[in-house]
């Protein structure tokens, strides 16, 4: 099954004089559920008020499509477009395809592009309560979600070939997602599903939510990477928290932190999505969590200047900025973000300094002086 209420936009960076080609890639985005963007402004006077209309469509959007010609690679428009995605922190991604190529031969590439957040997960019906909680939150994401039927006897099936041909579907480009616990190890259908999404090379995350199932999981299947293989503690008196922390960990694993950013943005605004401060701050975490984890320059970069200045949701605090500067910061081979983090980092200590004396004293002695 899947849960098809879904609107995902897509941005589509293009040249004007290509139109008629980028159209029919929109048609086939549309055809897939999709909503494609396509700017052909006539109506606005500037070019900063364009540009400055199109800056804030890329800020809440999460997907992008440059559409690539030789028109494209001469338009100003389409620079400046690409220019602002590509030098976001972190850092966004996007999809370039070839104009030069039929459509058919692009449909496939839009295909892997579009899949690529597309999500199976694979749970014990016992835990169906939780697996709820879980798709309601994923539900406010540009992610697709499947799971097997809620009927046990269809899913317990051996003939099953809907669910077969889901996991086909879904591993090919996006996330297998097991939910492993006590109960679903002894079941024929997690074994079934699993070996099947290992079988077509999917990439595969297990959350295990007991011990028991960590160590099945462990010396069992062997193909599974340790690091794709995720323990958390449940409470059975609070499933909402157990619920939580599995979507957070999806969260984490499918999207990038540039998509995690603009859907918190959009979440504390209430643009492009209903205002959700609580599943905003839940993002921010899932971030520093990230940081942690990757030490990923960018997210880096992004976490100073949010702590810094006080932006994204952070609270306003620089000695915590200047941890995530201090931190690791030898490992940083990137010699524009070092440089940055440099010049940061003493205008950090400055403003510390300055604080520091204003609560002693000392800088009003200072201008007396």
């Amino acid at each position: 099954m899947e849960d098809k209420e879904k609107e995902i936009w897509i941005f589509l960076s293009h040249s004007s004089a290509d139109f008629d080609k980028v159209r029919l890639i929109r048609n086939y985005l549309e055809e897939k559920s999709y909503r494609p963007l396509m700017f052909y402004l006539k109506c606005l006077e500037t070019e900063e008020e364009t540009f400055d209309l199109i800056k804030r469509e890329i800020d809440v959007r999460t997907r992008f499509i440059l559409c690539n010609s030789k028109n494209a690679q001469n338009s100003d428009w389409v620079r400046k477009e690409m220019d602002y995605i590509k030098n976001a922190r972190p850092k966004r991604s996007y999809e370039v395809i070839d104009l030069s190529k039929p459509l058919e031969q692009l449909k496939p590439e839009l295909d892997k592009y579009m899949d690529k957040t597309n999500v199976f997960i694979s749970y014990s019906l016992l835990r169906q309560h939780v697996f709820d909680m879980i798709n309601e939150r994923l539900s406010k994401y540009d992610i697709r979600v499947f799971y097997p039927d809620k009927d046990a006897k269809l899913r317990e099936s051996l003939g099953d070939q809907d669910i077969k041909n889901t996991i086909t579907y879904v591993s090919s480009y996006g996330y297998y997602i097991l939910l492993a616990d006590d109960d679903s190890i002894k079941g024929e259908w997690a074994i079934r599903e699993l070996e099947q999404a290992i079988e077509m090379d999917a990439k595969i995350f297990v959350i295990a939510l007991s011990e028991n199932a960590l160590e099945w999981c462990r010396y069992n299947n062997k193909n599974i990477p340790k690091s794709h293989i995720v323990k958390i503690s449940v409470n059975p008196l609070y499933d909402s928290y157990t619920a939580d922390e599995i979507t957070d960990i999806i969260l984490s694993k499918v999207l990038t932190p540039g998509a995690i950013i603009t859907h918190g943005d959009n979440f504390r605004t209430g643009k492009n999505a209903a205002v959700d401060e609580k599943e905003a701050n839940r993002l921010n975490e899932i971030l520093i969590r990230i940081a942690k984890e990757t030490h990923s320059p960018d997210t880096k970069v992004f976490l100073v200047d949010s702590y810094s200045k006080g932006l994204h949701g952070f609270p306003k605090d620089l000695n915590k900025a200047q941890k995530y500067i201090s931190k690791r910061k030898s490992s940083i081979v990137d010699d524009n973000i070092a440089h940055y983090l440099n010049i940061t980092q003493e205008r950090i200590r400055k403003k510390l300094t300055r604080s520091i004396k204003r609560h002693s004293g000392l800088g009003d002695r200072d201008k007396k002086i």
